[in-house]
């Protein structure tokens, strides 16, 4: 899909709501309209001009990487877009209600335009991946594999989640990624009962769990993985919780498929881990799509609105976390097909016993 035909398809939603130009000021929506990926400035887009404002620092950059843009240098980027809709005599102006603070919209209001705070506009296009961002995910996917494998391969006794974390990073970056699409999760022990755990000093010991949710970035879009393992050999209950868990993933993700309401997908998850008694434990949704941000919509939550569509990527993570004993949570990234689902992520989902 070309630049211009996404601007395309953004103006069209911006008509539905009256607007006739959009003033972009999120800087991951500027990156999907025009592929400026620079931290400062915005963008205009309107039926005959679309307009790049950044600062001197990124002048050069958004004349490389946003040739089909104007690009104007100036330090107040709102500003500058905003007179220049003053001056073509354009009614009304959709910006990023998301993204906007109660006093910057007040501050456009000012600029004698009509500013409309639009909701989700830019993002809602951004669901459904075309097939360079698709490649660009199947790639970031490879390489989180492959960096999680030389990851797992140094869990032995005595090495901390934060030497793990390390390992993993680096592993990423000599694969060629781009970058981390979040800081790694790597959590043993007790401290996988926390879901997002910082990685600490936690050392291991024989009969560890050891939970890593990872992912890196490939053209800037991401991959997201989760995989527990023990080292040495699994309680009884830590391998029951394992299959309760991976259960829930393989139902939850026999249920995608276009169509399919978001919600939907998080009850088969959710049933099948209440149905073993973890109803409570289970403490957050069971995915969240990703792109261009680790976490995009949908989400597939108890109460997320919407349907899934084809080619959307989200994720299916299902966990069960036990305060002060531990946790078990199993994430692929998987994309909706015509007819049902394809994982992205590929590797062993059985619970693995890592020999001492």
């Amino acid at each position: 899909m070309t630049w211009q035909h996404r601007r395309d398809l953004a103006l069209a939603r911006a008509a539905d709501a009256g607007c006739s130009a959009l003033l972009i000021t999120h800087p991951v929506n500027v990156r999907y309209l025009c592929g400026f990926d620079g931290s400062a400035g915005a963008l205009l887009i309107t039926h005959d001009r679309v307009v790049l404002a950044t600062d001197g620092r990124y002048v050069q950059q958004a004349g490389i990487q946003a040739g089909d843009c104007e690009v104007v240098q100036t330090r107040d980027y709102s500003a500058a877009l905003l007179d220049i809709v003053r001056t073509a005599h354009v009614e009304k102006v959709g910006c990023e209600g998301d993204h906007v603070s109660w006093n910057q919209h007040a501050r456009m209001s000012e600029l004698g335009v009509d500013v409309v705070a639009t909701s989700g506009l830019i993002e809602s296009l951004r669901m459904v991946k075309d097939a360079q961002e698709l490649d660009y995910i199947r790639q970031a996917c490879r390489l989180t594999e492959s960096a999680l494998h030389t990851t797992l391969d140094a869990v032995r006794v005595g090495i901390t989640e934060r030497e793990l974390a390390r390992i993993f990073s680096s592993a990423a970056m000599d694969r060629g990624a781009d970058g981390l699409a979040f800081d790694p999760i790597v959590a043993i022990g007790e401290n996988a009962a926390i879901p997002h755990h910082k990685p600490g000093e936690r050392a291991l010991v024989r009969g560890d769990v050891v939970l890593c949710d990872v992912g890196a970035s490939v053209g800037g879009y991401c991959a997201d993985l989760s995989r527990t393992v023990v080292l040495g050999s699994a309680s009884p209950d830590l391998m029951d919780i394992h299959d309760v868990v991976a259960r829930a993933q393989s139902a939850a993700m026999a249920g995608l498929a276009p169509g399919v309401a978001a919600s939907d997908i998080d009850q088969l998850a959710r049933e099948v881990i209440a149905s073993a008694g973890f109803a409570d434990r289970y403490v957050h949704g069971t995915g969240h799509g990703l792109g261009l941000e680790i976490h995009e919509p949908p989400l597939l939550g108890s109460s997320s609105a919407g349907t899934l569509g084809e080619h959307f990527v989200v994720t299916v993570e299902p966990g069960i976390y036990l305060p002060g004993v531990g946790g078990v949570r199993i994430e692929d990234t998987v994309l909706v097909t015509s007819n049902g689902y394809e994982s992205l992520t590929t590797g062993t989902r059985e619970f693995v016993e890592i020999s001492v």
